[in-house]
């Protein structure tokens, strides 16, 4: 919406512009909210649909005519009541509505929608729901540089019940805050899209793995550890089919597991060797391994999860340690 057309600041914060795509995606039979009508001569809203009302054809078409002029609004009491609708589209909220949106609202939209998009991925097919995923990354790697706050509101939601999606959407977002709130500089934005797919599709190849050997903390027999040890490779070979996964990105999936001292896997290798993105992603699986709710295993602090990186700093980069301190730490 034009900008021209807005109200002043203080009307903003009580209303937010619809667009014509953001109209397209909220209900119309029986919607839990109003759209509004703004008033340019009078200067204020009116209602022009009712909740629990259907909205009929005609009443349809006059309303997406007035967002084609920026005239539609909703009123900020009723976002709670958007947000399932909002958060099957986060593309188009990213691109038509984030600027409007504080961090507070934003930030559960993001990661209701993240969910919905990472958790077929595991369960069902990545080939049929990869292309949802992909086209999200770049614009929500956008919004989140430019505010990185959005991140901490986000980590205080994340899900530390243990699961493939759970485990996925706290290593990404709690690694992109590493990224932008934990450096000395943020990372360059190119590198964070890079460091965004790495860190949500590192644990890709686990989905090849049977649930019961997923679920079995210890005494794993040896053919079962070598299947886990190879699920780096697993998730490259489920990767592989689609071009859009950046090179670092997918390096850094392959090197998850792979340790400093060359104890790690698949390939054993150390120090320099192990791309940054790889080293990043070691210490923010292993991280958010350790405070999760795991079959068997009791979570730990946060402050003893970095005491034990910390204590086996012979297998993680300190710098990249202390990054997350600073993040995981944060006042």
């Amino acid at each position: 919406m034009s900008t021209s057309n807005c109200p002043d600041d203080s009307v903003q914060e009580q209303f937010y512009p619809v667009s014509t795509s953001i109209f397209r995606v909220l209900p119309k039979s029986r919607p839990p909210f109003s759209f509004y009508l703004y008033d340019r001569s009078l200067g204020n809203f009116k209602p022009v649909s009712e909740p629990g009302k259907v909205i009929i054809s005609a009443e349809k078409e006059r309303i997406l005519k007035a967002c084609e002029s920026g005239l539609i609004y909703l009123h900020s009491k009723d976002l709670k009541a958007c947000e399932p609708y909002l958060s099957s589209h986060l593309r188009i909220v990213l691109e038509d509505l984030s600027e409007f949106l504080s961090v507070v609202d934003l930030a559960p939209i993001i990661l209701a929608s993240m969910r919905a998009l990472i958790a077929p991925l595991f369960r069902e097919s990545v080939k049929l729901n990869f292309e949802r995923f992909n086209e999200v990354v770049p614009p929500l790697v956008r919004i989140l540089y430019d505010s990185p706050e959005i991140l901490i509101h986000i980590s205080g939601m994340l899900d530390r019940d243990h699961s493939l999606t759970n485990k996925s959407l706290a290593t990404g977002f709690t690694g992109l805050g590493l990224c932008l709130l934990g450096r000395d500089t943020k990372t360059e934005l190119q590198t964070l899209e890079h460091c965004a797919y790495a860190l949500f599709l590192c644990d890709i190849g686990l989905c090849r793995l049977p649930d019961f050997v997923l679920g079995k903390e210890f005494s794993l027999t040896i053919d079962e550890q070598k299947r886990i040890k190879h699920h780096p490779v697993l998730s490259l070979e489920i990767l592989s089919w689609t071009k859009e996964i950046p090179k670092p990105a997918l390096v850094g999936i392959l090197e998850h597991h792979e340790r400093l001292d060359g104890s790690g896997y698949p390939r054993g290798i150390q120090g320099e060797c192990i791309s940054w993105i790889g080293r990043l992603c070691g210490v923010v699986d292993s991280f958010v391994a350790m405070v999760m709710n795991r079959p068997g295993k009791a979570p730990v602090s946060e402050v003893e999860a970095l005491k034990t990186l910390y204590k086996e700093s012979s297998m993680y980069d300190p710098n990249i340690v202390y990054s997350l301190e600073k993040v995981v730490l944060r006042d």
